[in-house]
């Protein structure tokens, strides 16, 4: 972001404020410390500087020692989070607004789907449709499943027959 004149302002008073709040620091070099706050705050709207500026709801009444740069940078990041989610808000929006506004494919109208695929639109159907609309299809018979298949029907029934008996042994005595 670039800081404009009003919010340099507001980061140095910002500063003087956060930084009176704790007794003498323990910073190497004060002034380098002191200008790096400033530019930290400077590049953040007024009213982030104020949040976290503010001794009783900001940084000050969080920690208990000078505030690395790091630790400000955090600070001023989650008080931007409302602004980024209003930005991102506003870009939906937009993004929405552009959407409806974008022109409509060539798309085919029902109509002509109609005349391209036909009534069922291509979907093929075994044995027509029933009287309520719905497709009217009855299941094939053992005989012709077992043809199928290629084995015989007295085949098929033995097989169901020794499958019966193996079920019964593994069920439990309770019937389960």
């Amino acid at each position: 972001m670039a800081c404009s004149q009003m919010s340099r302002e507001t980061a140095i008073e910002g500063a003087k404020v956060l930084l009176g709040c704790y007794r003498t620091g323990q910073a190497n070099d004060p002034e380098v410390y002191a200008k790096s706050v400033v530019a930290v705050l400077a590049e953040y709207p007024v009213d982030v500087i104020h949040a976290v500026c503010d001794p009783r709801y900001g940084i000050a009444s969080k920690l208990k020692w000078l505030p690395t740069i790091a630790e400000l940078k955090e600070a001023c990041e989650v008080a931007m989070a409302p602004f980024y989610r209003e930005s991102e808000r506003r870009k939906r929006i937009a993004d929405k607004a552009n959407y409806a506004e974008m022109p409509r494919l060539d798309r085919p109208t029902y109509d002509e789907l109609l005349a391209k695929h036909g009534k069922n639109f291509g979907i093929n159907q075994q044995d027509g449709v029933g009287k309520w609309g719905k497709l009217s299809w009855s299941p094939p018979s053992f005989e012709d499943m077992c043809a199928k298949a290629g084995i015989s029907v007295e085949q098929a029934e033995s097989e169901q027959e020794e499958a019966r008996r193996w079920l019964k042994t593994q069920q439990t005595p309770n019937g389960r």
